[in-house]
């Protein structure tokens, strides 16, 4: 059991770290909270919980790929 979780542990920490860059922009935030809160307030969400954080990423989400 021990020899399964050191191979465990051993995966994990050799597997690369991916970081992401996030792009401080405050004027895109503002204008993305704007947007947001109207929404987050008809779903009884309270605004002290919204926080807008812009990744920048060159990736494909699901809706542009197709899955």
């Amino acid at each position: 059991m021990r020899r399964i979780l050191f191979a465990f542990f051993a995966l994990f920490l050799t597997l690369p770290a991916h970081a992401l860059s996030v792009i401080n922009d405050t004027q895109t935030e503002k204008l993305l909270y704007k947007l947001i809160t109207p929404v987050a307030t008809a779903a009884n969400i309270p605004e002290n919980r919204l926080k807008i954080h812009i990744v920048n990423n060159d990736d494909f989400n699901a809706f542009v790929n197709g899955l």
